[in-house]
C-alpha cells in the first residue's frame, strides 16, 4: 500500500478562505508536515500563520513543538513563552515549556510549568503522565520531590 501524503489534503478552498480560516489551515497543514518530519515546511507555514495573526497563541504553540522536535530548545522556549503571554490558559504551551525545561534539566521551572499544565487540563492523562515522569526524573537527579 503506498504511503498517503495527507499533508497536501488541506483543501485549496481552505487556503482561499478568510484570514482566520487561512491561519487555521496553515496550522493544520504544518501539523501534517510535522507528523511526516518535514519540519522546514511546517515552520514555514507556522511563520506565515504568525505573520498573518501575531496575536493568536496557537501557531506559537505549534511552532514551539516543531522546534522542540528538532532539538532547538531556545526557540521552542521562546515560542511557548509567547503562546502563554497571549493565552495564559494554554495548557499545551505550559506542557511544552515544561518539557523543554525538563530536557534542559532545569527542574524547578519544569515542575512549575508542568504543575500549571496539569491544573489547567486536570483530566488530560498526558499531563498526569508528564507530571509523574518529571517527578521521577527530578528525583533521580537528586531533587527530592513528591
Amino acid at each position: 500500500i503506498p504511503k498517503r501524503d495527507w499533508s497536501s489534503d488541506v483543501c485549496s478552498s481552505d487556503l482561499q478562505a478568510s484570514n482566520e480560516e487561512r491561519v487555521d489551515a496553515l496550522i493544520n497543514r504544518a501539523i501534517a508536515y510535522s507528523l511526516t518530519k518535514r519540519h522546514s515546511l511546517a515552520l514555514a507555514d507556522l511563520d506565515e500563520a504568525i505573520r498573518r495573526d501575531p496575536g493568536y497563541a496557537r501557531p506559537y504553540t505549534n511552532r514551539g513543538g516543531v522546534h522542540y522536535q528538532t532539538g532547538n530548545d531556545e526557540a521552542a522556549l521562546a515560542d511557548y513563552t509567547k503562546a502563554i503571554e497571549l493565552d495564559f490558559d494554554n495548557a499545551i504551551a505550559h506542557f511544552g515549556q515544561a518539557n523543554v525545561f525538563r530536557r534542559m534539566k532545569v527542574y524547578d521551572k519544569a515542575i512549575a510549568a508542568m504543575g500549571l499544565a496539569c491544573a489547567l487540563d486536570e483530566n488530560n492523562p498526558h499531563m498526569r503522565q508528564g507530571w509523574e515522569q518529571l517527578l521521577n526524573e527530578a528525583n533521580a537527579h537528586g531533587r527530592k520531590l513528591t
